[in-house]
């Protein structure tokens, strides 16, 4: 695979832990500064199985004990965003067939075909390019038994229960447009993908041991590297009102990706500069 997308995967797994630092959970209890419930904040691996509920009955535990859901891209707006078609795509774009070669449409209709999902054709004009990309290495990731990401998996899990959930990202963010406009770009990584052996994604740029990202190194005293600042800082500025709106009123779990906890710019020190304490909950025990 070219580099170039061996850096946009990253970003869709989580930030690399190569580097030798304290080891930290990936679920922090958030108290203090006059809250009267806990909420929880996990850094998920967007592809990883659904069975890590099952196998970690703490997460469960938090997740479904929660009165509200905070998540990237699924729920309502919150504050004075209006509610709008719009929310349900990360970022508008031109139709699948006029990104796609006539082959490569077929190959990633055949592809999606396979599956619970069926033919991209009938959502040709209003598909998302980066929701495909990661429902494909879901897909890849837990070898054709999972489809749904485990972000929507927990977001179901919680409006079955009634809960209320709601989206953190401001569907005009610049950052984030400008990220996810790259319909090119984000086909071809695409296309790799489906065109990639199992175990040459799992092995390569998909970890198959998801312990390793419950125990995984946040980095909270070191800035993030170009690639990583670029999807995380402005985000996370963008996100911290909204998550401290929703703390003082209710017990939230909220569930971003795991770089946005990390570094001196992720959700854990900003919400520490506020004020807020945040204690690591050990997810394996």
């Amino acid at each position: 695979m070219k580099p170039y997308l061996f850096l946009f995967l990253t970003l869709l797994i989580g930030a690399s832990t190569t580097h030798a630092q304290q080891v930290q959970s990936v679920l922090w209890e958030i108290s203090g500064k006059g809250l009267t419930k806990k909420s929880y904040l996990f850094g998920t691996v967007h592809v990883s199985s659904t069975e890590i509920l099952t196998k970690y009955p703490k997460l469960k535990q938090v997740v479904t004990g929660a009165e509200l859901g905070l998540f990237e891209i699924n729920g309502n707006p919150i504050g004075d965003e209006p509610v709008s078609k719009t929310a349900l795509k990360e970022v508008p774009q031109p139709p699948l067939d006029s990104i796609f070669t006539p082959e490569e449409y077929t190959l990633v209709d055949e592809f999606f075909s396979k599956s619970p999902l069926g033919s991209i054709r009938p959502h040709n004009n209003d598909a998302s390019l980066a929701g495909m990309l990661q429902v494909a290495i879901t897909y890849k990731n837990n070898k054709g038994n999972q489809y749904i990401t485990l972000d929507s998996y927990l977001n179901n899990l919680m409006d079955s229960l009634g809960k209320q959930i709601f989206q953190l990202d401001n569907i005009n963010d610049r950052s984030k447009l400008a990220f996810e406009s790259q319909y090119r770009f984000i086909a071809e990584t695409l296309i790799a993908v489906i065109k990639q052996s199992d175990d040459s994604i799992s092995k390569n740029y998909i970890s198959p041991n998801y312990e390793k990202s419950l125990k995984a190194d946040l980095y909270l005293t070191t800035l993030p590297d170009k690639i990583m600042g670029s999807v995380t800082i402005e985000r996370n500025k963008i996100w911290l009102p909204k998550i401290i709106q929703k703390l003082k009123t209710h017990s939230c779990f909220i569930a971003v990706g795991l770089g946005h906890l990390q570094y001196q710019t992720g959700l854990i020190v900003l919400l520490r500069k506020q004020g807020y304490l945040l204690k690591p909950i050990a997810v394996v025990e």
